[in-house]
């Protein structure tokens, strides 16, 4: 029992190894393709945000197979994913507003949101790995219980 442990450990330890260095080579790419063309490109954007989503998911994955192995109905936890998980994807998805037609939401970015954390970018990261804890962390099970009434 405790080697299964000790190898799910290691496979979690490779698994976020391996994306960490999938999101440097995909920067990489994302570096040099500015440099050839001085613009953003939203496909290898898009590519780091699902990267460092799956780190979030891969940090939570413990969490979901404990919750499944319990008898009962899957539910969603609403009020997390109104408070943490829809806030935490509009920030992790800020850097793909300026391909947006329209100035609304970059207006809204840059006049609301990224004051608020004084034009440090840093947090946009932050916020799509815990999109992929908040998110899968949002499900629960509950006990089944028959009303024998």
């Amino acid at each position: 029992m405790k080697q299964k442990t000790w190898l799910r450990y290691v496979g979690y330890l490779v698994l976020l190894v391996a994306l960490i260095i999938l999101h440097g080579y995909v920067g990489a790419l994302h570096d040099d393709f500015m440099w050839r063309t001085y613009g953003y490109s939203f496909t290898l954007i898009a590519i780091g945000i699902a990267i460092k989503v799956c780190i979030g998911l891969v940090l939570g994955f413990e969490y979901l197979t404990n919750e499944m192995k319990k008898v009962g109905s899957l539910k969603i936890n609403l009020p997390k994913i109104i408070v943490l998980v829809i806030p935490s994807f509009i920030l992790s998805i800020s850097l793909l507003v300026e391909f947006l037609p329209g100035e609304i939401f970059q207006t809204f970015f840059s006049k609301a949101v990224y004051p608020l954390f004084q034009n440090n970018l840093g947090f946009i990261s932050i916020f799509q790995v815990l999109l992929g804890y908040f998110l899968i962390t949002s499900f629960y099970k509950t006990p089944d219980t028959e009303l024998n009434h």
